[in-house]
């Protein structure tokens, strides 16, 4: 271990106080969850037992007591978080302004890994967050690195200029970078890695982004502080809001992600201590810790269920915290921004990635040498989507008792039970489970809003108490119709997994205001339709009173087309907030990089679409973005998998029939020799414009109009490219 992270003498004792003091946190925390979780599955068991306990109500039992597991240890991480939000200083609900001269600070790099991604929205992410450093007024400290695996040829287009676009407006060719990486083994954590085999070195810290995150540059100075307070911090996680939501659905999740995300991330911190969870954006890392520490293995087995691991961030915290170094919570920094899908569907394909890396992470469970509290982190990821395949299985076995029982023609006949509820009469104690399991549900929504009851600053942020309950009982509405539909999901995937299918690692969509059409909706949700309306017709040919009781799961299945519509509509979300519903603090009093983000990103729309429909095409033929793409290739490979040969044939190709028709791999290996690429710019302007396709011949004639306005042209003037390399690669 570093020698800086021993401690001797007053260190010393302060951290014995502090390993006390997180003891008996976490044994507190292990008494009251048992005590919940083992008064709830004896009261169940009791009333099983009432109506007789036999054959398949066993399976009942066991998988309620392993669902009110999760559920008890909700219930003890809200409330940890509401004894913490109580402890700490009372906050505003908004970013400060950090005080104080920035002084020396160390070099710190800003990653920004994307993939296929909508790059506009990811280069305007980058602007605020330079110019948020800058008028804090520690820009000289940090690096701006956009580290790019895309796929599709005309995204790597659009990412070179968006790059040059953003250096050229910013003024800094010599802070911000830009890399594509012709190999992308790996996905997002073999992208980082190539960073820091190249580059880590020169730093002390890095800050992951997501390709929608923002994080202030008072956020960023007081990260970078807080490490350098704190030798032991190998990582520190912001926690990070969501903004610029606009449908219903990315609404709902804005609205409560603020309201009780903090609550849950206060309580992980408050029960853990240095034992926290990483997201793997928006947060700092120790590079040297990360770079000796944080190499990933290969599971066993193949993908989709081993090979290379996809919830990279979870696992390198474990190894983190292996090494000795810490892994804490900032939930007190304000500033870190994100965003979330717009509709469902795109929703359940991001889940559908991180369920597979969660159910990855089962074979390292038992890995020798991990920390207790992370391998309850792997478990807890891996229960998240587990809990959905048992929520659907005791519903299903639930129905197969009642099946069971109506066709025996028996009468129920309660018994005596074994616990002081045997008094009861059997709906009182039925009514008495079902108090608790709402109590236990609803507990991170009531103890989060006591805790802004108490805050002044954050309650005004809000719109007053009185708003954010009423969003709060119309988010848990919402969100209990939602709930069967994401169960009905989470099995498919898993299912799907275990049966081979890998979810793959793709760009998302990301954009704000995406609606979803009654085609797509049909699309995803016609299959739990249809089991719904299944499920529907067997519980009431079985029982009525049975069908009744299913009521609350049934209907949002048999509806799900239109609740899924519902949700992804702008419409709603936008009467939503013109009557101040669902109001967040980043909504009543915007933050500045918020507020210019819309602009920025229309900015670079604007510039990117002189582009025309085909990047590609207009990046062989426009002498600026040639040249740029050029640049970018000096001290890249060659693509691997075609020759000279095979190159020079597609190039012919593209010449005589245009970008349209070529797949996707020939114009990658293309764009990836800098021999072709010149090849072909100099044979487009100089052959016979007979023999090109129209293609080339329009965008030709177009160089000849006057009012063309070229990719790089500024105010009405042509922009030259450096002749030196301008980037990093």
């Amino acid at each position: 271990m570093n020698a800086a992270l021993s401690p001797s003498g007053p260190t010393m004792s302060k951290a014995g106080s502090q390993s006390q003091t997180s003891s008996g946190r976490r044994g507190i925390f292990a008494g009251v969850f048992f005590f919940v979780w083992g008064f709830d599955t004896f009261a169940f068991a009791d009333f099983l037992w009432r109506t007789q306990l036999y054959g398949l109500k066993y399976g009942i039992l066991i998988m309620h007591a392993m669902l009110f597991a999760m559920i008890s240890l909700m219930f003890c991480y809200a409330l940890y978080g509401y004894i913490a939000l109580r402890e700490q200083p009372q906050d505003t609900g908004q970013p400060a302004t950090a005080a104080g001269d920035p002084g020396l600070l160390p070099r710190t790099a800003l990653l920004f890994p994307v993939c296929d991604e909508d790059i506009a929205r990811v280069a305007a992410g980058v602007r605020v967050t330079h110019d948020s450093l800058k008028r804090a007024g520690c820009l000289e400290a940090f690096d701006f690195f956009l580290l790019s695996d895309s796929r599709d040829p005309a995204r790597c287009c659009q990412e070179e200029t968006a790059w040059f676009i953003l250096a050229q407006t910013c003024g800094d060719f010599d802070r911000i970078h830009y890399r594509h990486r012709i190999r992308n083994t790996g996905m997002k954590s073999g992208n980082i890695s190539d960073f820091l085999e190249q580059w880590g070195a020169a730093y002390r810290y890095m800050v992951i982004f997501d390709a929608d995150s923002i994080v202030t540059g008072s956020a960023l100075l007081e990260l970078v502080r807080r490490m350098e307070r704190d030798p032991k911090a190998g990582i520190i996680q912001t926690h990070t809001t969501i903004v610029r939501a606009e449908t219903l659905m990315g609404r709902l999740e804005q609205f409560m992600g603020r309201l009780c995300g903090g609550l849950l991330s206060a309580g992980v911190r408050y029960r853990n201590p240095g034992d926290g969870y990483y997201y793997g954006h928006n947060a700092i890392v120790r590079v040297s810790a990360f770079m000796e520490n944080c190499r990933l293995p290969r599971l066993p087995w193949r993908e989709p269920l081993g090979g290379q691991i996809y919830s990279h961030d979870v696992v390198e915290a474990a190894l983190m915290r292996r090494a000795g170094f810490e892994v804490n919570i900032a939930d007190d920094i304000e500033g870190s921004y994100e965003e979330s899908p717009a509709t469902l569907p795109d929703s359940v394909r991001r889940h559908r990635r991180w369920c597979q890396g969660n159910m990855q992470n089962f074979w390292l469970l038992f890995s020798r040498d991990l920390p207790r509290p992370s391998r309850l982190h792997l478990l807890r990821g891996i229960l998240t989507y587990m809990n959905s395949v048992l929520w659907l299985s005791y519903l299903i076995i639930s129905t197969l008792v009642v099946v069971q029982f109506v066709h025996s023609h028996l009468s129920l006949v309660t018994a005596a039970g074994f616990a002081p509820f045997n008094h009861l009469s059997l709906k009182v104690h039925g009514a008495i489970l079902f108090a608790l399991l709402l109590l236990l549900l609803l507990s991170p929504v009531v103890l989060s809003l006591l805790a802004l009851a108490a805050n002044p600053g954050r309650r005004r942020a809000f719109g007053g108490l009185g708003r954010a309950a009423a969003g709060s009982a119309f988010t848990i509405l919402v969100f209990a119709a939602l709930s069967p539909l994401l169960m009905m999901w989470f099995s498919a995937i898993i299912v799907s997994l275990f049966r081979g299918r890998s979810g793959g690692w793709a760009g998302q969509n990301r954009a704000p205001n995406q609606r979803l059409s009654f085609s797509d909706a049909a699309r995803s949700h016609g299959w739990i339709t249809a089991i719904g309306a299944i499920w529907s017709a067997l519980a009431y040919a079985v029982s009525p009173s049975f069908f009744r009781w299913m009521l609350p799961i049934l209907t949002p299945l048999v509806l799900s087309i239109p609740v899924s519509m519902l949700l992804s509509s702008p419409a709603v979300g936008l009467w939503l907030r013109k009557h101040k519903i669902l109001l967040a603090p980043e909504e009543t009093r915007p933050p500045t990089e918020v507020s210019a983000l819309d602009e920025v990103v229309t900015h670079f729309n604007e510039r990117l679409n002189r582009a025309g429909k085909s990047p590609v095409a207009f990046t062989l033929v426009d002498p600026y973005a040639h040249a740029l793409h050029l640049a970018m290739l000096a001290r890249q490979d060659q693509a691997a998998g075609k020759n000279e040969t095979d190159i020079a044939a597609i190039s012919r190709e593209i010449l005589a029939h245009g970008i349209a028709g070529i797949a996707r791999k020939d114009l990658q290996a293309v764009l990836a020799s800098p021999e072709a690429c010149d090849a072909l710019h100099r044979d487009i302007w100089q052959s016979d414009t007979a023999a090109l396709a129209p293609e080339w011949r329009h965008l030709l004639a177009a160089y000849s109009s006057t009012q063309f306005p070229g990719l790089l042209w500024r105010n009405g003037e042509h922009t030259s490219v450096p002749c030196d390399r301008p980037t990093t690669s």
